[in-house]
């Protein structure tokens, strides 16, 4: 019975991802909230069933998925699908809020890089070069607007966002680290409402005047200025 109950979840599982994933990629007006939804079928089952059912469900639903979508589904199955697979297991294992985010996050960090690394070997492209590239190129057409209708521009302005634009590819490994975890918090602060109500259980960070830093945080702070 726990079986057969399993196999019919995991189908059902797969059936929704695949459905998510399909209108993440051709329904752009509804991507950004699908998006977020991707994680959810297979937190809740793998917290559901364990570690190796949710691997299994996440390969099945791998395949499906490249099979409708081609290529251009993997790297958000390799972002948000094994993203909410490793959150759950986290859960599965009665991890904490906090605990499942450091795990999300560095699922999520991981993956990125990944894709960082693939764009700029395989492909040719550095993402970060290419987002300056594209924040430069827009000042230049907004400046370059104004001079035609006659409006004053900030130069001071315009240089400090060039300044900035040009930082983007030095930065390149904290805005990689900085958008895993908050790909990881934003999938948690969706998930925890949902998860409470499919599973009866508690789940969410505690209060806020709960949390505290780490006991070591603070003996470093007190080494440091007591030396």
């Amino acid at each position: 019975m726990n079986q057969s109950r399993r196999i019919t979840e995991g189908a059902v599982v797969v059936a929704l991802f695949t459905i998510l994933m399909v209108m993440t990629l051709y329904i752009p007006v509804v991507a950004l909230l699908t998006i977020w939804l991707l994680p959810l079928p297979m937190m809740v089952y793998t917290i559901r069933h364990g570690m190796k059912p949710g691997a299994l469900v996440l390969v099945v639903a791998t395949l499906i998925t490249f099979l409708l979508a081609t290529a251009l589904a993997l790297p958000i199955i390799l972002l948000f699908g094994i993203g909410g697979f490793v959150m759950g297991v986290s859960y599965s294992k009665g991890r904490g809020a906090f605990q499942t985010l450091f795990t999300g996050s560095v699922s999520y960090v991981l993956a990125i890089f990944v894709l960082f690394v693939f764009s700029n070997v395989v492909m040719g492209i550095h993402p970060f070069e290419a987002i300056r590239t594209g924040m430069i190129e827009s000042m230049n057409s907004a400046e370059q607007l104004m001079q035609n209708f006659g409006a004053e521009t900030d130069e001071e302005a315009i240089t400090a966002y060039r300044e900035l634009a040009n930082m983007i590819p030095q930065m390149s490994a904290m805005l990689m680290i900085f958008t895993g975890v908050m790909y990881a918090f934003i999938t948690q602060i969706i998930a925890h409402p949902i998860l409470r109500r499919l599973l009866n259980k508690p789940f969410g960070f505690p209060p806020l005047r709960e949390w505290s830093l780490p006991t070591f945080f603070y003996l470093d702070l007190f080494t440091r200025y007591y030396r």
